[in-house]
C-alpha cells in the first residue's frame, strides 16, 4: 500500500496544477464577461446546489466507511449504485418542478438552472466511482478522473471567453466537466465486479447515513444561502463580486479535502485494530502540515488583498478586497479543523459530526440574515452585502474549529495545543494590517518578516523537525508518484 503522504501529496499537486489554470480562467471571466454574468452563474448554481443535498443524504460517507471496514465490496457497490441512481432521479425531478412551478425567476435564470440540474445529475453518477475510489484510498484513479473533468471545464471556459459567448455557454462547461469525469471514472472501473443489491447492506448504510443526513441538509443550505441572499436582497452585480472572489480562494480547499478524504478510511482501519497512537499521530501531523501550507497564503491575502484583486479579476472588484481577507481566514480555520472531523467520522461518531454541522450551519444562516440584507421582514440589519457574507462564513468556521476539537478531546483526548502558536501568528498579522497604515514597500517587508519569523519560531519550539523535512522530500519525489500511479492502475497493492 502506498504511503498515505504520497497519496495526499499526489492529490495536492494535481489540485495545485488545476488551481493555477482555474485561477487564470476566473480572471478572464471576471475581466471579459463581467460581474453580472458571474452573478447569474453563482445564483443559479446555488439554487441547484441546495437541492443537490438530495443526491447525497449521507450515503457517500456510509459507502466510504463500510468499504474501508471491509464489508462485502461487490454487494456494497451494487447497493450504492442503486441508491445513487434513485437519488439522482429524485433530485432532478424535484428541482425541475420546483423551479418551473413555484418560482418567478427570469427565463435566463431558469435555463441556467436546467443546465446545472444536468451537470449535478451527471456528476452524481460519476460520484458512484469517485466515492468508491475514496473508500479504497485509490487516489490516482480519483485524481485523474476529477482532474480531467476540471481541466476540460477550464479549457471550455477559455473558449467561451475568447469567443465572447455568454452565461449559457459558460454554464455548459460544467456539463462538459461532469461528462469527462464520468468517462474517465468508467474507464478506470474495468476489472471491478458488481454484486447484487443487499437489504442488510442498505440498512447498514442507512443507519450510518441518517446521522449525517440532517447536518448535510443544513450544510448544503449554509453553503449556498449566502449567494442566494445576496441575489435576493442586493443584485447580480453584488453576487458576482462575492462569487468571483470565492472562485479565487475556494479551490485551495482541495488541499484540506485531500487530507480529509484519505484520513477517514485510514483512521477507520486503525480503529478496528485499536491503533489509537497511530490515529493521534495522523490527526496531529495533518493539522500541522495544513497549517504550515496555509500560513503564507493567509498572510499574503491579508497584506496584499487590494493588489491581488486589482491585478487578477480587475478594478471592478477592488472595492470588495476585504472579502478575500475574511474568506482566506475561513479557509485556514476550516482546513485545520477537517482532520478532527475525519477523526470523529473514523471512530464511528457521525452523530457528533452531525451536531457540529447542524450548529455551525444554523449559526451561518443566522449570521447571513444579520450581515447581508439592509432589512429582514421589517427589522433593520447590517446591510453589508457580499462583505457580510464573508464575515458570516468566517465566524461560522471559527465556531466549527472549537466544536470539533471539543468533541475530539472528549472522545479520545485528541488535542494539539501548539496550534495556538500558529493562530497567534495570523492574528498578529491581521492586527498589524488594520492598525498600521503601511505603503507597499513596508507591507512586503512586514509580510516577509512574519512568514520567515513564523517558521523560525516553529523550528525553535520543535514544530518543524527532521521528519517533516523527510516528508517534504517525499512530497517532491517524482519517482514516488510515478510508481504509485503505475501500481494502482495495475491493481497492485
Amino acid at each position: 500500500m502506498a504511503h498515505i503522504s504520497t497519496k495526499i501529496s499526489l492529490t495536492i499537486i494535481s489540485q495545485v496544477f488545476l488551481s493555477i489554470f482555474g485561477f487564470i480562467s476566473i480572471i478572464l471571466v471576471a475581466r471579459f464577461l463581467g460581474s453580472e454574468i458571474l452573478g447569474s452563474i453563482g445564483f443559479s448554481l446555488s439554487i441547484v446546489g441546495i437541492f443537490s443535498l438530495i443526491n447525497q443524504l449521507g450515503f457517500k460517507h456510509a459507502h466510504i466507511k463500510r468499504i474501508s471496514e471491509g464489508l462485502n465490496f461487490e454487494d456494497c457497490l451494487a447497493t450504492f449504485i442503486w441508491i445513487k441512481i434513485t437519488l439522482t432521479f429524485l433530485f432532478s425531478t424535484i428541482t425541475f418542478f420546483y423551479v418551473f412551478w413555484f418560482t418567478n425567476f427570469t427565463y435566463e435564470i431558469k435555463i441556467l438552472i436546467c443546465i446545472f440540474i444536468l451537470y449535478f445529475s451527471i456528476q452524481n453518477l460519476a460520484n458512484i466511482f469517485i466515492n468508491t475510489y475514496q473508500g479504497l484510498t485509490e487516489s490516482a484513479k480519483e485524481n485523474i478522473s476529477l482532474s480531467s473533468g476540471e481541466l476540460s471545464r477550464i479549457l471550455g471556459t477559455f473558449f467561451v471567453v475568447f469567443m465572447g459567448l455568454g452565461a449559457f455557454a459558460l454554464s455548459l462547461t460544467y456539463v462538459l466537466s461532469s461528462l469527462v469525469t464520468l468517462v474517465f471514472c468508467f474507464y478506470f472501473f474495468k476489472g471491478y465486479k458488481i454484486g447484487n443489491p443487499s437489504l442488510p447492506i442498505f440498512k447498514s448504510y442507512f443507519s450510518y447515513a441518517i446521522a449525517v443526513f440532517i447536518p448535510a441538509i443544513f450544510g448544503q443550505v449554509a453553503t449556498n444561502i449566502d449567494k442566494i441572499f445576496i441575489g435576493l436582497y442586493w443584485d447580480a452585480f453584488e453576487v458576482g463580486q462575492y462569487f468571483a472572489i470565492q472562485k479565487l480562494i475556494l479551490p485551495l480547499l482541495f488541499i484540506s479535502s485531500s487530507f480529509q478524504a484519505l484520513l477517514m478510511p485510514q483512521i477507520s482501519k486503525h480503529k478496528t485494530k485499536n491503533n489509537d497512537k497511530e490515529i493521534e499521530n495522523l490527526v496531529y501531523k495533518s493539522e500541522r502540515y495544513l497549517s504550515f501550507i496555509f500560513i503564507p497564503v493567509i498572510l499574503i491575502c491579508i497584506f496584499f488583498s487590494e493588489l491581488i484583486i486589482k491585478y487578477t479579476i480587475g478594478n471592478e472588484f477592488k472595492s470588495s478586497h476585504e472579502i478575500i481577507i475574511y474568506l482566506s481566514l475561513m479557509l485556514y480555520f476550516l482546513s485545520i479543523t477537517r482532520p478532527y472531523l475525519s477523526y470523529l467520522m473514523g471512530i464511528n461518531k457521525p452523530n457528533l459530526v452531525a451536531f457540529s454541522g447542524i450548529s455551525v450551519s444554523i449559526l451561518n444562516i443566522f449570521l447571513n440574515i444579520i450581515f447581508i440584507p439592509e432589512e429582514f421582514y421589517g427589522y433593520q440589519t447590517l446591510g453589508l452585502g457580499a462583505k457580510g457574507a464573508a464575515i458570516a462564513t468566517f465566524i461560522a468556521m471559527l465556531a466549527s474549529f472549537f466544536i470539533a476539537r471539543f468533541f475530539s478531546y472528549k472522545n479520545g483526548k485528541i488535542v494539539n495545543y501548539k496550534i495556538s502558536f500558529h493562530i497567534l501568528v495570523i492574528l498578529f498579522a491581521y492586527y498589524s494590517f488594520y492598525t498600521l497604515d503601511l505603503n507597499l514597500f513596508y507591507n512586503i517587508l512586514i509580510s516577509f518578516t512574519f512568514i520567515v519569523g513564523a517558521y523560525l519560531f516553529f523550528y525553535i519550539i520543535n514544530e518543524i523537525g527532521k521528519e517533516d523535512i523527510l516528508t517534504l522530500k517525499r512530497f517532491f519525489s517524482i519517482s514516488n508518484y510515478y510508481n504509485y500511479i503505475r501500481d494502482e492502475l495495475k491493481h497492485k497493492d
